[in-house]
């Protein structure tokens, strides 16, 4: 199976899993885009137009996914 920026719950459960630790309350846009990017199972690319409310879906739900 293959994720997309509308995934948010299962991009922030992956991203959890893969940076244990980190913050991703504080994090940038830009570097949380970057983190998504660099999932295995991600299909997408930098040029991709992201709208905000998607990387905050992908942000609440790594950041809630961490406990």
């Amino acid at each position: 199976m293959s994720y997309t920026w509308t995934d948010h719950l299962e991009i922030g459960h992956l991203l959890a899993k893969q940076y244990p630790g980190e913050d991703p309350w504080t994090m940038p846009f830009p570097e949380l885009k970057k983190r998504v990017l660099s999932l295995e199972k991600f299909e997408g690319d930098e040029d991709d137009e992201v709208e905000d409310y998607e990387l905050e879906g992908i942000q609440s739900a790594w950041g809630w996914g961490q406990d």
